[in-house]
C-alpha cells in the first residue's frame, strides 16, 4: 500500500514510498523522495499501522554507513559531502557587506 501511495488530509496528491520492504515482522525499510513533517509516520498511520521508532539512515547519497558513523554519532560535513546535499560549498557563499551612506 505504501508503494502505491496513501492520501494524507493536508496533501493534494497521494504520497508514496519509492522503496518499501519488510526487514522483520515489525520492521520496514522505507525510502521517500522528500521527508516532509512526520511524513513516514503519517503514511504508516494512513495505511493502518503505528510507528514506534523511526531511524533516518541516509539523506540523498549520504548514509551513516558511508560516513563511518554509528547510530547517535555525528560530525560536521566536508565540502564534497555538502555538495551531495546540494548545499553550496563554503567558498561559494556570498557575504553581505554593510556600510554607511
Amino acid at each position: 500500500m505504501l508503494s502505491m501511495g496513501v492520501k494524507l488530509h493536508d496533501e493534494p496528491f497521494p504520497l508514496r514510498a519509492t522503496h518499501c520492504r519488510a526487514i522483520a515482522e515489525f520492521e520496514l525499510e522505507i525510502v521517500v523522495e522528500q521527508g516532509k513533517y512526520h511524513q513516514v509516520k503519517r503514511m504508516l498511520a494512513a495505511a493502518g499501522n503505528h510507528c514506534v521508532a523511526l531511524r533516518r539512515v541516509a539523506i540523498g547519497d549520504l548514509s551513516l554507513q558511508a560516513l563511518g558513523l554509528d547510530n547517535g554519532q555525528w560530525r560536521h560535513l566536508g565540502e564534497q559531502e555538502l555538495v551531495l546535499l546540494n548545499y553550496p560549498p563554503a567558498s561559494a557563499t556570498s557575504a553581505t557587506a554593510s556600510g554607511s551612506a
